[in-house]
C-alpha cells in the first residue's frame, strides 16, 4: 500500500559487524517483508573489513544486467589497511551502465583535507572495467 518496489537496491554500509553473506540475507529479508509479492536477485556484493555495498534486483529484470564487476580501494594508513576505502559494484542495465560505491572516509571536521585526499585516491583508483576508470569530480 504505496510502498514502491524499485528495480534496483544498492545499499552501502560502513562499521558492519556481521558477515557479508548474514548482511546480505538480512537486507533480502527486510526487502521481502517490505514488498512480499516481489523476488530480488543479488547482482553483487563487495566487502573491505566493514566496509560493505550490496546490489539487488528485481527478478524480472536479471536477464537485463551484464559485465558485472567489483572493485575495493584501500586509504588507511599507507593505502594499505582497509579500515578506511571503498567498495564498487558496477554493471550494464540494458544498455544503460551504472556504477555504485560506498566509501568509508576520516571523521570529523579537521580531517576534511584527508578526506578529500582519500576521495581523489578512490576516484583515481577505483576500476570498474577496461574501458575506462571512475571519473573523479572536482573538489575545492
Amino acid at each position: 500500500e504505496g510502498k514502491i518496489a524499485h528495480d534496483i537496491y544498492a545499499i552501502g554500509s560502513q562499521e558492519a559487524n556481521i558477515t557479508e553473506k548474514d548482511w546480505v540475507n538480512l537486507i533480502k529479508r527486510a526487502l521481502s517483508l517490505r514488498h512480499p509479492n516481489v523476488q530480488y536477485n543479488l547482482v553483487g556484493s563487495q566487502t573491505l573489513q566493514g566496509i560493505r555495498i550490496v546490489v539487488l534486483v528485481k527478478s524480472d529484470h536479471i536477464n537485463k544486467i551484464s559485465n558485472p564487476e567489483y572493485a575495493v580501494v584501500k586509504t588507511g594508513v599507507g593505502g594499505m589497511v582497509g579500515n578506511k576505502g571503498a567498495v564498487a559494484v558496477s554493471f550494464a542495465f540494458g544498455s544503460t551502465n551504472m556504477a555504485f560505491v560506498s566509501c568509508h572516509l576520516a571523521a570529523r571536521a579537521e580531517r576534511k583535507l584527508k578526506r578529500n585526499q582519500m576521495y581523489q585516491d578512490i576516484s583515481k583508483q577505483l576500476n570498474l572495467g577496461k574501458k575506462s576508470k571512475f571519473s573523479s569530480f572536482d573538489l575545492p
